[in-house]
């Protein structure tokens, strides 16, 4: 199955924090698909038959090669 064509696809966004209002953005670099040079929170999509919690788990590793502390859903969004 193909996303966008067979499914509609979702992605997670979220903003990593230290609690002491400091927030981890990554810079996109130069061979990015997409929005070259700008700075990003954070995000990945939601592989068919995954959940929400274990996507957000899954990128974070992924990108930060760290795991969630905690985490709070502040909702979806549609567009």
């Amino acid at each position: 199955m193909k996303r966008g064509e067979d499914y509609t696809g979702i992605a997670v966004v979220y903003f990593c924090h230290d609690g002491k209002k400091n927030v981890l953005l990554s810079k996109r670099g130069q061979n990015s698909r997409d929005e070259k040079g700008t700075w990003d929170p954070g995000g990945g999509g939601v592989e068919f038959g995954d959940t929400i919690e274990n996507t957000l788990k899954k990128e974070i590793k992924e990108e930060y090669s760290t795991d969630i502390l905690d985490y709070e859903f502040l909702g979806y969004r549609i567009s």
